[in-house]
């Protein structure tokens, strides 16, 4: 080959690159359509299904980022009606709970009632104690106390019930002077149906009182003392023993001086009650009817600073407040404004000129205790006796 025609063809070349396999070769320039890699030995430009499958991956990368933004603006706009949601929902919720406290509040103020007040207890630990140990003490004796009630009644002469009664040996003589006044042959003892039970204390001893209906309607009341003998009556009280008869005392029959259980009255105790005296009259109490009484006594003016007076006043302000010598708790069947009383009455003069005058008031209670059944202080205060 010449000289020249080597220089031409030197010049003729280039420097391409091969999309097959990535070498640098030389070709002529005008050569493009044969051209080979002078590497790899095949042409540079790569297949076109080659083409179209790097074409597709990148169709299908770029559909699938497409894809990935579209379900994130999908989310973020779920996420934005859920945000935009709440708030109203949080509105509507705060107004249904307004509406519902508005009509709580409409019907407080229209059908408005007081709250009512829980009582206070006034009962402490020692009294509620003493209480379930007098409950005990009943329980224990009842069947005792009743079982001689009825033996008392069954026994007939005096002889035989004295064995029954407390101070059997001084309680016989007037058993068989007062037999002729009660007949007790009719008197059914207490029944745990028929009675009411309680314990008194009286002077610190420990007695059990019965309150019971007798089979006739009467009523009747007795107190039983622990002695060594067991419990026994205390026959004065249940029989409201007296010397006499009140009536025949008043006409002037018997000694002129006795001693009297009677209920007393004190008459005009508003209109006098600024008086220094208080105007009182006895009345006879009957024998298993205690809401009755028989003859009345003339009027008795007591003065109210002396100590009859002041006995009195403290016991009908504890009958006032509901409250009884002892602290005695079973019902009252007495007349109402009447108090129980134990008094020595002496007789002076004859027919129209015959006067009364209390000798003593022993206490305001039947028991056969001589405790008054009150404790009065120096200035006037009174309290429950025990």
């Amino acid at each position: 080959m010449p000289d020249n025609d080597t220089i031409d063809t030197k010049s003729q070349l280039a420097w391409y690159h091969c999309g097959r396999c990535g070498s640098l070769f030389q070709s002529v320039t005008n050569m493009s359509k044969n051209r080979l890699c002078s590497e790899c030995g095949f042409s540079p430009n790569p297949p076109a299904t080659e083409k179209n499958s790097h074409t597709s991956q990148f169709s299908k990368s770029v559909d699938s980022v497409q894809k990935s933004d579209r379900h994130s603006h999908g989310q973020i706009r779920k996420t934005l009606t859920r945000k935009k949601t709440n708030p109203f929902m949080m509105r509507l919720v705060l107004i249904w709970v307004l509406a519902t406290g508005l009509i709580v509040f409409a019907i407080k103020t229209i059908w408005h009632e007081e709250p009512t007040q829980k009582p206070e207890s006034t009962i402490n630990i020692a009294d509620a104690a003493s209480e379930n140990e007098n409950l005990f003490l009943v329980h224990k004796s009842m069947g005792q106390c009743i079982r001689t009630m009825r033996e008392f009644l069954q026994a007939g002469p005096p002889e035989h019930r004295s064995q029954f009664v407390m101070q059997p040996i001084k309680a016989v003589a007037r058993m068989t002077r007062h037999q002729d006044i009660e007949n007790l042959t009719a008197v059914s003892p207490p029944t745990p149906e028929s009675s009411q039970w309680n314990v008194v204390d009286i002077g610190g001893e420990k007695a059990i009182e019965v309150v019971w209906a007798n089979a006739d309607g009467r009523r009747f009341d007795a107190i039983f003392r622990k002695e060594t003998d067991g419990w026994l009556i205390d026959w004065e009280n249940f029989t409201r023993y007296s010397d006499m008869p009140l009536s025949a005392f008043l006409s002037g029959d018997g000694d002129a001086e006795a001693e009297f259980r009677l209920l007393a009255r004190e008459r005009l105790s508003e209109e006098r009650k600024n008086m220094p005296t208080m105007s009182i009259m006895f009345y006879a109490p009957v024998f298993g009817r205690p809401a009755e009484t028989e003859m009345s006594s003339s009027e008795f003016l007591i003065e109210r600073n002396s100590t009859e007076g002041v006995l009195l006043e403290a016991a009908f302000s504890a009958l006032k407040n509901k409250k009884r010598p002892f602290n005695a708790k079973l019902a009252n069947y007495d007349p109402d404004g009447m108090i129980r009383v134990r008094v020595k009455i002496r007789r002076s003069g004859e027919m129209d000129t015959r006067a009364f005058k209390i000798v003593e008031l022993k206490a305001c209670h039947w028991y056969s205790s001589d405790l008054s059944g009150f404790d009065v202080g120096k200035e006037g205060g009174v309290k429950n006796q025990d």
